[in-house]
């Protein structure tokens, strides 16, 4: 019965997890995450790593069961904290977004700005995606960008967006 019971516990943590990384990815169409991700790791990225290992350090006996082989421990230990590293990171940019968006105020501007740079790349399913450069006046300093529209470099971009309450690009 006490199995049920966290299976059931382990399965809404997930569920809400999931949902709160997705959530930004349906409801807001341009936000930035170069910026939060170069945050995430400069500054959270390594203290996340240490207190992994510190967790399965005090919880070894249940992360290796059985394990007596040191290439098997170390592997495991890497897999358990590339994921949860990605899983962080992953929440970390997403609910930094739900909060810009959504939690104080918003200014909004019109970006009418020359394209600086683009980039295209495909995703590992092979989807098509497009970046652009361009000098953001309002800041002052060049905003990176993924856009749905392919641009080449010298177009204009033209796009009403909003700042939000942490100085994040986005538009809904």
């Amino acid at each position: 019965m006490k199995s049920i019971l966290n299976f059931q516990k382990g399965l809404l943590i997930s569920v809400v997890v999931m949902f709160l990384i997705a959530y930004p990815f349906f409801t807001i169409s341009y936000f930035q995450t170069d910026k939060l991700i170069l945050f995430y790791l400069k500054f959270i990225f390594i203290p996340i790593t240490f207190v992994l290992l510190f967790i399965i350090y005090k919880n070894k006996t249940i992360f290796f069961l059985n394990l007596n082989n040191l290439i098997q421990k170390t592997v495991l230990v890497l897999i358990f904290s590339v994921f949860s590293n990605v899983v962080i990171s992953l929440l970390f940019v997403s609910i930094t977004t739900i909060v810009n968006c959504n939690i104080g105020s918003s200014e909004e501007i019109h970006i009418n700005s020359k394209i600086l740079k683009t980039n295209n790349s495909f995703t590992k399913n092979g989807k098509l995606r497009h970046y652009i450069s361009f000098y953001n006046e309002k800041v002052g300093y060049v905003e990176d960008l993924e856009v749905y529209k392919n641009y080449k470099k010298g177009d204009n971009f033209n796009k009403k967006m909003k700042i939000g309450s942490l100085g994040l690009l986005y538009s809904k």
